[in-house]
């Protein structure tokens, strides 16, 4: 909740130097943030996911 995270659930998936991880966060925005931090950290994909998440966000 500190993150500005809510709490509904919602299951995301990504993988990190071939190592697969499933994370339960909470809304498509809290995805975003997650997928913000992997852009942080120089992840080219991530870039591609965030652009796509806010496509989607601003469209609903």
């Amino acid at each position: 909740m500190q993150q500005g995270l809510s709490h509904v659930t919602l299951a995301a998936e990504y993988t990190v130097n071939g190592v697969g991880t499933r994370a339960e966060t909470i809304s498509i925005n809290d995805v975003r943030i997650i997928w913000r931090y992997f852009d942080t950290k120089g992840n080219l994909q991530a870039q591609s996911l965030i652009d796509a998440l806010a496509f989607i966000l601003t469209h609903e």
